[in-house]
């Protein structure tokens, strides 16, 4: 009965110290995250907020995550075209945690809509540090051109 006791009680030591490593990993996660978005926050236009000087680069074309169906639907119905630049927070995954728009379309319809689809359909190849692990980042600014077509 000792032994059981003592065997269960090493055994919940165990599972409490591989929870609190998992959880120490959540928050330090949750930290560089935290700086990242801080750092996009803080940015200036034009500025690269990355002290590594490593960005994470999308996967593809950023075009490509539009489609015909992605025009927002109230900047279709008045007519509205234009080009939005935005710069992306994204985390040690490659997904996006963040959209700025860093040069408005003038239609805050478009503005909205280019952040929305790259926060559901963008993905990125992640920052690196100097060791090469995947580090989360802000990528470099890219444009996206919303033109109806006759």
């Amino acid at each position: 009965m000792i032994v059981v006791r003592a065997a269960c009680g090493v055994l919940i030591v165990a599972i409490l110290f591989l929870a609190g490593l998992a959880v120490q990993g959540r928050v330090e996660r949750f930290i560089d995250e935290r700086r990242v978005l801080q750092a996009l926050a803080a940015e200036a236009p034009g500025k690269i907020a990355n002290a590594a000087g490593l960005m994470p680069k999308p996967l593809g074309s950023p075009g490509a995550w539009f489609d015909p169906d992605s025009y927002p639907p109230t900047a279709l119905r008045a007519g509205e075209e234009g080009s939005v630049r935005v710069k992306v927070a994204v985390d040690s995954d490659g997904v996006p945690i963040r959209c700025r728009v860093v040069q408005s379309s003038g239609y805050a319809d478009l503005d909205q809509g280019t952040c929305d689809i790259v926060m559901r359909r963008g993905r990125f190849v992640p920052a690196t540090d100097a060791a090469g692990h995947a580090i989360p980042a802000i990528s470099d600014s890219f444009r996206i051109r919303w033109q109806l077509t006759s």
